[in-house]
């Protein structure tokens, strides 16, 4: 199974945050407002746990640069009506 979330062993860990990076691109990327939403609604389903929790893994430079592309694009979206 796998996980986004998982920090154990660090294999996994490279793993869930390769994948988010992949998908923050494929949103950053995305056109249309459903299809925007869409990757909007399952970036929060994934992303809301570990927000919970989260502590230094996510200063790894995968997270940190899915969040650099996230953050400016959910923002635009929030902005518009």
């Amino acid at each position: 199974c796998f996980r986004v979330d998982q920090v154990w062993p660090p294999e996994k860990f490279e793993e869930g945050a390769e994948f988010l990076e992949s998908l923050s691109k494929s949103f950053e990327n995305a056109h249309g407002n459903r299809l925007k939403t869409t990757y909007a609604e399952t970036l929060v389903h994934i992303l809301h746990p570990i927000a919970k929790t989260a502590q230094a893994e996510v200063n790894h430079p995968d997270w940190a640069k899915a969040m650099e592309v996230i953050y400016p694009r959910a923002r635009d979206m929030m902005s518009k009506p």
